[in-house]
């Protein structure tokens, strides 16, 4: 069956009998060579692998955003110091984005999904499988990888079948 087979994917994890690669709609962006895997398992959780430095980078975005954005209605109302016409628009344009991207990192923070800790050369990777899928699919393509591939993926969720 092995020489039937030669990969299998879910989502935006494929695995083959060489190696584990992930995928961002059909192009690959990266691959763990299987002799080089230490440890895989799958987990549910928060999956930033930069949790304090997406959160810094979040904050210092919102913050920007409203001192750039309001700094402009600080002057007008507090200190009745009124600015030429349109120049009040042009700090909110760029305060916008700033907030918007900031509120996008820091939700993005808090989201939870299935994924694999691939553990490889002494640094932990983190797989993600992007779309919503069932847990029984996850579960299928985990239990196919053990047989197929020979591959020891452990199940560390708290969710069994």
């Amino acid at each position: 069956m092995i020489s039937e087979l030669k990969q299998q994917r879910c989502s935006s994890i494929e695995i083959s009998l060489s190696e584990v690669s992930e995928y961002d709609e059909n192009v690959k962006i990266g691959s763990i060579p299987k002799d080089k895997i230490e440890n895989i398992s799958l987990e549910y959780g928060f999956y930033s692998e930069r949790f304090f430095a997406q959160l810094f980078v979040s904050i210092v975005l919102i913050l920007l955003g409203f001192v750039i954005g309001f700094m402009p209605l600080y002057r007008m109302f507090l200190k009745s110091d009124f600015p030429e016409e349109g120049m009040v628009l042009k700090p909110f344009a760029f305060a916008l984005p700033m907030i918007l991207i900031g509120g996008y990192y820091f939700v993005s923070l808090f989201r939870r999904k299935y994924y694999l800790s691939v553990k490889a050369d002494g640094e932990i990777r983190k797989l993600v499988f992007q779309e919503r899928i069932p847990f029984l699919e996850i579960n299928d393509f985990i239990n196919k990888a053990n047989s197929d591939f020979h591959y020891n993926i452990l199940n560390n969720t708290k969710r069994t079948l």
